[in-house]
């Protein structure tokens, strides 16, 4: 391979990142204006501070799920496999559990930051909008499945699933800085 049909490859595959995070933009944008302008005080009407975070922690348990299922993902790769039960200190590990690994500790960055960036907003949201929380969190879930399966196929593969994760959660950190401020 030439350095050429590498820098060929290289652009290729950020052309594939471009289009997959493109296309998650696209549908987190429509997700969330639908959800903002046809669910107006679904599913409830928030009284108190304690009211939002009561309901963000009760939406952001799918998220626990989430994590959950990739925990025991790489938990059952290490039981399974005589050459990964030892752990890393007894030899190097299968490329299969290096890649469960590096979805799971991505998932885990993406989930504390959602948390936060979902109980923020939820404290600056108009009461009437608490379903954009949900709509998130089900963004947050959609986009970590993608990521799981996209993972071993490449950068592009998982790109789509990275965007549907990490977009909303910055739209949701900005949202609530500036509903915050004015």
């Amino acid at each position: 391979m030439t350095a050429s049909d590498s820098e060929s490859d290289f652009k290729s595959e950020q052309a594939g990142v471009r289009q997959s995070a493109g296309g998650a933009l696209l549908l987190i944008i429509l997700v969330l204006a639908s959800v903002w302008h046809f669910l107006p005080g679904w599913p409830m009407q928030p009284v108190s501070d304690a009211d939002r975070i009561s309901f963000v922690f009760r939406c952001e348990l799918a998220v626990g799920f989430v994590l959950w299922a990739m925990i025991a993902r790489v938990g059952a790769m290490r039981y399974f496999s005589a050459t990964d039960i030892g752990g890393v200190s007894e030899r190097p590990e299968r490329h299969e559990l290096r890649v469960a690994r590096a979805a799971l500790q991505n998932t885990v960055e993406q989930a504390v930051l959602a948390i936060i960036a979902h109980a923020a907003l939820a404290l600056a949201l108009p009461a009437d909008k608490m379903a954009v929380i949900v709509a998130l969190v089900g963004l947050f879930v959609l986009g970590r499945i993608a990521y799981w399966f996209g993972y071993p196929k490449g950068a592009a593969a998982r790109a789509f699933g990275f965007a549907l994760t990490f977009y909303p959660t910055i739209l949701a950190l900005i949202a609530a800085v500036v509903l915050s401020l004015f």
